[in-house]
């Protein structure tokens, strides 16, 4: 995943003259595991919760889990919902 992360980089930043064009958009970005999540069925809407309902074409979807099988953690909640 790195290579193709560097050349997206080096194609992106033709324009500026350097060395460490990779390291320093690495430094200062934020890196995102993403992943699919399923939307309410309407037919079975009363088997999600009424305050956790992800809808189609509404947004991101932040998934939390207590055995921490997805990688959100207090911070990166927070900088998403920011």
């Amino acid at each position: 995943m790195f290579q193709a992360m560097r050349r997206i980089v080096a194609d992106l930043a033709n324009n500026y003259v350097g060395e460490g064009n990779f390291e320093r958009t690495i430094r200062q970005s934020f890196l995102v595991s993403a992943d699919m999540a399923h939307g309410v069925h309407p037919n079975f809407s009363d088997k999600h919760d009424e305050h956790h309902r992800p809808e189609l074409q509404k947004g991101l979807v932040i998934k939390h889990n207590a055995n921490q099988r997805y990688a959100t953690s207090g911070i990166t909640s927070f900088l998403f919902k920011e």
